[in-house]
C-alpha cells in the first residue's frame, strides 16, 4: 500500500485532486507510452511490417515527452490533450493498413478518442472536433475500401488472433482504468458533498441551539430581574410607610439586603456571561492565595447564609496558592457556595476543601447535604435554562453552573459534579497550583 501511494504521489507530482483533466492527461499519455512501447517489441516478434515497430517507437517518444512536460508544469492545457490526441489518430491511421485493416483491431483504438477528448472541450468545441475525427476516419476508410491491395493482411490466423488479443486487453485496460478512475472520483466528490453537507447540518443545529440557548437566557434573565427590581420597589415603598415599627423596618432592609447581594450577583454572572459571548474575556493569571479567597467569597454571601441559617466550615490550608485567573475563581466559588445554599435545608453544614491533588492541581470541593439530584438531573446540570427551584423556592437562571464549567475550563481546570438524590451534592473544581514566592514578587513595589 506504500508502495502505491508513493508511486502516485510521483506519477501526480502534487496535482489536485479537483483536477481531473490534468490528471486523465497523465494517465492516458502514460498508458498510451507503455502500450505504444510494448507493441514495439510485440510487433517486430508477430512478423508485421517494420514500419509497425517504427511508428510504436516513435509515439512512445511524443507521448513520454508530452507526460513529463504536463507533469513538470502541473497543468494540462486544452490544447496539449487536443494535440495528444491528434498525434495518436495521425498514427492509428498509420497504422491501419499494415495491420490488417479491416481484418485487424486498430479500429478499437479510435473508441477511446471521443471518450478522452471530452475531458478538455466544452460541448460545441467537442462536437466540432469529433467530426474531424470521424470524418478522417470515415476517409480512411472509404480510401482502403477501393484500394484494398494497399492493405497488408495477416501471414496466418494464429497471428491475427494473438494480436486481436493483445490490442483487446490493452484497450480494455484502458477504457477499464477511466472508468475505474472515474468512479473513485465519483465517490470521493460524493464522500466531500457528504462530509460538507453534515457539517453544515452540525452547523445548522448548533445555530438553532445557540438561538434556542440565547433565547431562553434572555427569557429567563429578564424574569428574573424583573422579580428582585419589583420586589427592591416594594421593600422600599414599605420602608417609607411610617405605620410599620422599627423592628418591621430592620426586617425589612435585611430582606433588601440580601436580595439586592442575590441580584449583584446575578448581574455579575450576566456580564461575564456576555463578555464571553462576544469574546472580549481576557485571562488576568496571577498567583493567589486560595483559604484568603474561600473567606472573601465566603463573607460577601454572608446574607444569603445567614438567612437560611446555613453553616459553612472551609478546611483549607493558609500555605497553599493557586495560578490563574482570581477574578474567574472568585465567580466560579461564589457560585457553587450559592448553589449549595440555594438546596441545602435550613440548619445544614456545608463543607469546602481545598488541597493539593495527586496532578499537582489545587482541588477545590463544596459539599452540601441538600436534597441531591437524580440521574437525569445530574447529566443536564451544566445544560443553560436547566434549573431547579431550592428548597425556599429560591429562582435561578440555570447560568450559574454553565458558567463554572466555562470559566473553569478556560482556567486550565477540570469540574465534575457527584450527586445522590436526598443526600446531597459534591462538586469539585481544579486550577493550576501558584507559589507564594510569585504572591510576595507581584505584591513588592520600590518606593
Amino acid at each position: 500500500m506504500k508502495a502505491k501511494e508513493t508511486f502516485a504521489k510521483w506519477f501526480y507530482n502534487g496535482i489536485s485532486q479537483d483536477d481531473v483533466t490534468t490528471r486523465i492527461f497523465l494517465i492516458v499519455s502514460s498508458a498510451i507510452s507503455v502500450a505504444a512501447f510494448s507493441g514495439t517489441f510485440t510487433n517486430y516478434l508477430l512478423g508485421f511490417d517494420f514500419r509497425l515497430s517504427i511508428y510504436c517507437g516513435i509515439i512512445t517518444a511524443i507521448t513520454t515527452t508530452y507526460f513529463f512536460k504536463v507533469r513538470k508544469k502541473g497543468k494540462a492545457k486544452n490544447i496539449d490533450g487536443v494535440m495528444l490526441a491528434v498525434s495518436v489518430m495521425f498514427f492509428l491511421i498509420l497504422f491501419w493498413p499494415i495491420n490488417g485493416g479491416f481484418e485487424g483491431p486498430i479500429l478499437l483504438y479510435f473508441l477511446s478518442i471521443p471518450v478522452y477528448l471530452a475531458y478538455f472541450l466544452n460541448r460545441k468545441s467537442y462536437y466540432i472536433m469529433i467530426s474531424f475525427v470521424y470524418a478522417g476516419l470515415f476517409g480512411m476508410l472509404y480510401y482502403y475500401h477501393f484500394h484494398p491491395e494497399e492493405i497488408i493482411p495477416y501471414a496466418n490466423p494464429d497471428v491475427q488472433l494473438i494480436d486481436v488479443f493483445i490490442s483487446i486487453l490493452i484497450a480494455g485496460i484502458i477504457l477499464g482504468e477511466f472508468s475505474i478512475y472515474f468512479k473513485e472520483q465519483n465517490n470521493r466528490v460524493k464522500n466531500e458533498i457528504e462530509s460538507k453537507n453534515e457539517v453544515i447540518q452540525l452547523q445548522f443545529n448548533a445555530l438553532k441551539d445557540l438561538d434556542t440557548y440565547k433565547n431562553s437566557i434572555f427569557a429567563t434573565l429578564g424574569h428574573d430581574l424583573r422579580g428582585p427590581i419589583n420586589n427592591a420597589k416594594g421593600l422600599f415603598d414599605l420602608l417609607m410607610d411610617d405605620e410599620i415599627s422599627k423592628v418591621q423596618k430592620e426586617d425589612l432592609i435585611k430582606v433588601a439586603s440580601s436580595q439586592m447581594e442575590e441580584t449583584a450577583a446575578l448581574v455579575e454572572n450576566i456580564l461575564f456571561w456576555a463578555r464571553s459571548q462576544m469574546g472580549g474575556l481576557h485571562l488576568n493569571n496571577s498567583h493567589f492565595e486560595i483559604n484568603s479567597a474561600i473567606q472573601a467569597v465566603i463573607d460577601g454571601s454572608f446574607n444569603f447564609i445567614r438567612n437560611k441559617k446555613i453553616f459553612i466550615q472551609s478546611n483549607a490550608s493558609n500555605l497553599m496558592y493557586a495560578y490563574g485567573d482570581k477574578d474567574l475563581f472568585l465567580i466560579i466559588l461564589r457560585n457553587l457556595i450559592n448553589n449549595a445554599v440555594k438546596f441545602s435545608n435550613t440548619g445544614a453544614i456545608i463543607t469546602i476543601n481545598a488541597f493539593k491533588n495527586f496532578r499537582g492541581e489545587i482541588e477545590i470541593q463544596v459539599i452540601d447535604e441538600g436534597i441531591g439530584m437524580t440521574e437525569e438531573q445530574l447529566s443536564k446540570i451544566f445544560v443553560v435554562g436547566k434549573t431547579t427551584d431550592g428548597t425556599k423556592k429560591e429562582k435561578g437562571t440555570g447560568l450559574g453552573l454553565k458558567l463554572c464549567k466555562m470559566f473553569t475550563e478556560v482556567n486550565g481546570g477540570k469540574i465534575s459534579v457527584e450527586s445522590e438524590l436526598g443526600k446531597g451534592t459534591k462538586i469539585t473544581f481544579t486550577i493550576k497550583e501558584g507559589s507564594k514566592a510569585d504572591v510576595i514578587g507581584s505584591n513588592f513595589k520600590f518606593i
